[in-house]
């Protein structure tokens, strides 16, 4: 638990730490593993002669800078996310054959074999891998740019996974829970899916907050009860 807990506060203290570097003017640390939904999501005050972000989060370009849809952008845009798709189903492969090996009734039972002539139940864990929930959808629609604040948690979560991955915690526990036998484990094993699935509820909110706020202005607290469409 000490682990999950460090590593969700060194999620939050990067998600502070690039809007800080945004302001400044600096390079976006997180931008080479998004998808291309980050760009300029930031909407602090940004020096002179720097694209400013629009009302919706989308970067407006400074006056002389050149178009920024272009196709090579586009193709790269959907190289990157098909890229994170296949990512996501060997990630996904990986937790479910760990899962099979740890349980004695699952027999010679693998990922491949299991979802092989499953593709909706391998469509269905491949969303809920990439944190695609329907409580998570519900929060994009209720805060400004809700792609894009998802795609930088994901990737500062990525970047922060060297013991625990915040978002895979959640689908992992499940996995589990679908596996366990008895009936208390499996219950502890939900409980812990919904722990983490609010963790990863509160970063994506808190994010929002971070680009929402002109230099970390008020307090998370307040600013999340003003918003009821989130929190109820």
């Amino acid at each position: 638990m000490g682990v999950v807990r460090t590593t969700f506060a060194m999620t939050a203290a990067c998600i502070v730490r690039r809007h800080q570097f945004l302001r400044l003017g600096l390079t976006d640390p997180f931008a080479q593993h998004s998808s291309g939904l980050l760009n300029g999501i930031s909407r602090s005050n940004t020096p002179s002669g720097i694209a400013s972000p629009g009302p919706l989060g989308v970067t407006s370009p400074s006056p002389g800078s050149p178009p920024a849809a272009t196709q090579p952008s586009r193709l790269l845009q959907s190289y990157t996310q098909q890229h994170a798709l296949n990512q996501s189903l060997l990630a996904l492969t990986h937790l479910l054959d760990e899962a099979l090996a740890s349980r004695p009734n699952t027999g010679r039972t693998t990922a491949a074999s299991l979802l092989s002539p499953r593709p909706a139940l391998l469509d269905s864990l491949r969303s809920a891998h990439m944190g695609n929930y329907q409580v998570i959808l519900s929060l994009l629609g209720c805060v400004e740019g809700g792609k894009a604040v998802k795609a930088l948690v994901d990737s500062v979560i990525e970047s922060c996974d060297q013991v625990v991955n915040l978002r895979e915690e959640i689908i992992s526990y499940r996995i589990k829970a679908s596996l366990e036998l008895d009936e208390g484990a499996r219950q502890t094993a939900l409980d812990k899916a919904a722990q983490a699935l609010e963790k990863y509820f509160f970063l994506i909110a808190f994010a929002a907050f971070v680009e929402d706020s002109d230099g970390l202005n008020g307090r998370f607290s307040s600013w999340l009860k003003a918003r009821s469409e989130i929190w109820k």
